[in-house]
């Protein structure tokens, strides 16, 4: 059984990313995006949405833990997730000087830092109970 939903998030996934790469741009011209900050939203968002399988796996122990009463550690974590954030944009715009990919880099390792740790939690927790 595990088997089928590894295999089905891996699909999903590969589904998702190839939608991404064929949609950002017509849905950033619908957006009225300028044209002078369309090679930097592109960017963005194709770094993104590459990184949205930990956004996924950063939100399942979080409906996990709600679903098992514990809304304060979701809140913690997300909390967490957004000052790492914060630091890590800060690291990669001012200091490293990497741009508006510094900053989506950021934001995806902000967040699979975060789904490791809420991950590792869930199980422990779960375990205990």
């Amino acid at each position: 059984m595990h088997c089928k939903w590894r295999l089905y998030l891996y699909i999903d996934c590969l589904n998702h990313d190839g939608h991404s790469l064929v949609t950002t741009k017509p849905v950033l011209l619908l957006l009225n995006t300028p044209e002078s900050l369309m090679p930097d939203a592109l960017t963005y968002m194709y770094i993104f949405m590459g990184g949205l399988i930990a956004v996924a796996a950063y939100f399942t122990p979080f409906s996990i833990l709600r679903a098992l009463g514990d809304s304060k550690t979701p809140l913690i974590f997300l909390v967490f997730c957004s000052l790492l954030n914060i630091v890590l944009d800060l690291l990669f715009v001012v200091v490293l000087k990497t741009g508006v990919a510094g900053a989506a880099f950021a934001t995806v390792l902000s967040e699979t830092i975060a789904a490791i740790l809420c991950i590792i939690y869930a199980f422990v927790k779960v375990n205990k109970s």
